[in-house]
């Protein structure tokens, strides 16, 4: 992003996703987590886990570059993985793809910005239900809950990113500024 310090204008969207077939991401390191627990590691625990939350919090302000962020699920988001997709200014899932915080099954909590980024979008009654239950939802169940914004078939995330340019890019300006203004009126504070 550095290369387009002096020219944000022509970087108008960051697009990501996996390469990992049916995994968008599955969340923080289970492994690593149990490792520093069993040796008593809060130091390199609480390290990981703002090193997560800089991560997400860049991503929410579009790596400071007038662009908009485009996240694809063309597999599941959950834990962290899901807070990471949610970090994205807009969120475009393949059916069959699923979702949700399986963190309390675990003794944990997601605690990286899923009660802030959620709650942001559908109110802190939908967030604690989600993280409370441990439930996994659908892409369909995310779009009718507002945190998935185009849900399609299997294989056709990357085509509808590129439709989905190409149908604003008259409107980018715009959007992109409704995007910064929702992250003005409505912050997410690092």
């Amino acid at each position: 992003m550095a290369a387009f310090k002096d020219r944000s204008d022509q970087l108008q969207y960051l697009l990501l996703g996996s390469r990992t077939a049916g995994v968008f991401n599955l969340g923080g390191d289970l492994n690593l987590f149990a490792d520093k627990i069993r040796n008593q590691d809060r130091q390199a625990l609480v390290a990981y886990g703002e090193s997560c939350v800089r991560i997400l919090h860049r991503n929410m302000n579009g790596l400071g570059l007038p662009m908009i962020t485009i996240g694809l699920a063309q597999g599941d988001a959950l834990g962290g993985g899901f807070e990471s997709l949610l970090s994205f200014n807009v969120i475009i899932a393949e059916r069959g793809a699923k979702f949700g915080f399986p963190e309390t099954m675990f003794g944990l909590f997601p605690g990286m910005g899923a009660y802030s980024l959620v709650a942001r979008r559908t109110g802190a009654a939908f967030a604690e239900e989600m993280m409370l239950s441990g439930r996994i939802y659908t892409a369909d169940e995310m779009k009718d809950a507002g945190l998935v914004h185009i849900v399609v078939e299997p294989g056709q995330a990357i085509a509808e990113a590129r439709d989905y340019m190409q149908r604003n890019k008259r409107r980018h300006n715009g959007t992109r500024a409704i995007f910064q203004a929702g992250r003005e009126v409505n912050p997410v504070t690092l």
